[in-house]
């Protein structure tokens, strides 16, 4: 616990929903299924920002996304 509390709780907003909306209808439009939870954590990503630091190689395919997928 006393190590995750040294991270920032990244909180979700009108701004989040917006571009999370925007990534799904992207997304669904070419025929790519992308699952919620990634849209929404790859939103937070966008919203603040940041880069996403991840093992998962679904977040590649979100070209919006600033990310270092790792293998």
């Amino acid at each position: 616990l006393e190590f995750l509390n040294k991270f920032a709780i990244l909180q979700t907003t009108k701004t989040t929903a917006h571009i999370l909306a925007q990534l799904k209808h992207t997304y669904d439009k070419k025929g790519i299924q992308l699952s919620l939870a990634d849209l929404l954590i790859a939103s937070l990503v966008i919203e603040n920002n940041m880069t996403l630091i991840t093992r998962d190689a679904d977040f590649e395919t979100i070209t919006e996304l600033k990310k270092i997928v790792m293998k």
